[in-house]
């Protein structure tokens, strides 16, 4: 399943999602059904829409989390990228996911205002039709799913990646300051002892 690779894709995807559902509000977009505006475009899809509509079913997140794993629902981009990509198989072969994905990214900026709709359009029969299969799907974050949980005394945190990382640094800074200041205390130890047994007695 694609996931954006750049801050710069994750908010140009937000900015999207924020003017379309602008647009849902003032009725802009179209007034005929969702399946009415679907079947009157004269899109050429690659994919049929029912493939389309539908998560695939060997993306790498489920195959790496198992059968029991619910994947999030597809929105605008995921589905013109699905569909690009098959349009384009083959001047892609060889190319990395990341260079895809750049690629039809340059192209979904560069569609036209019908394009965009009729992709914005797609992705809500998509997240419709996800909640019928999933009634009881709740997203949740990569973010949330990768932090790390460090309990010290009574008290419990937890960290995502940045910060077990900061926190990983910390402890080193921490150890090394104390082998320092252990070394440093042995030669004040034995500095001061060296003097004491060189001095005479009275």
């Amino acid at each position: 399943m694609f996931q954006p690779k750049t801050d710069e894709e994750i908010v140009n995807i937000k900015i999207d999602d924020e003017i379309f559902n602008l647009k849902m509000e003032e009725g802009i977009v179209n007034s005929k059904t969702d399946e009415e505006i679907i079947n009157s475009s004269n899109y050429n899809f690659t994919l049929d829409i029912e493939t389309l509509l539908n998560n695939p079913p060997t993306t790498r997140s489920v195959m790496r989390r198992g059968e029991c794993y619910i994947p999030r629902p597809q929105n605008y981009f995921m589905l013109y990228r699905r569909n690009k990509a098959a349009e384009m198989k083959s001047e892609f072969a060889g190319l990395r996911s990341s260079e895809i994905t750049k690629q039809i990214g340059t192209m979904w900026r560069n569609e036209t205002k019908e394009v965009k709709d009729l992709f914005y359009v797609l992705a809500r029969l998509a997240r419709k039709r996800h909640s019928v299969e999933y009634p009881n799907y709740k997203y949740s974050s990569r973010l949330a799913e990768k932090r790390h949980s460090v309990e010290y005394g009574n008290y419990k945190y937890s960290l995502g990646n940045k910060e077990k990382k900061n926190y990983i640094n910390l402890i080193k800074y921490l150890y090394e300051y104390l082998l320092y200041f252990i070394i440093f205390l042995i030669i004040i130890i034995g500095c001061y002892n060296c003097l004491h047994k060189k001095q005479p007695f009275t």
